[in-house]
């Protein structure tokens, strides 16, 4: 479980809350006020402590999840691998196979670990060269 998590694209906060009750310090953030709001309600209802932000606090987390359309989390994923820590996790979902090759430019450098290929919808999880603190 790592330490600290980011969840970019949060919406309900499903992988925040998960994340959280696992032991890790989770900050969900999402763009859409109604996405916060029942981030929050969520979390609460589930007794947990998730950190709901509009936008990405500064710093680096230990492993950052983002499950977002792939034209939005392409634009997104150089300010989204800069805030995972050496030796971090980045988890990423929601892209077409067609994407693939955009997303290992972005990611270049990067040890890929798991592959998932549902239908042509990928998920990817993949580590940051380098030792954790």
């Amino acid at each position: 479980v790592p330490g600290t998590l980011l969840d970019l694209g949060a919406g309900a906060g499903l992988l925040g809350i998960l994340a959280a009750r696992a032991g890790a310090r989770a900050t969900a953030v999402d763009v859409d006020g109604t996405a916060r709001e029942a981030a929050a309600a969520n979390a609460r209802l589930s007794g947990i402590t998730l950190t709901i932000r509009a936008e990405a606090p500064p710093g680096l987390f230990d492993a950052a999840v983002a499950n977002i359309r792939a034209p939005v989390l392409l634009a997104l994923l150089p300010d989204l691998v800069a805030r995972v820590a050496p030796g971090g996790w980045l988890v990423l979902a929601g892209f077409r196979r067609s994407h693939a090759d955009a997303f290992r430019r972005g990611l270049g450098g990067w040890d890929a670990v798991a592959a998932l290929d549902e239908d042509g919808w990928l998920g990817w999880a993949v580590r940051r060269p380098g030792s954790s603190a």
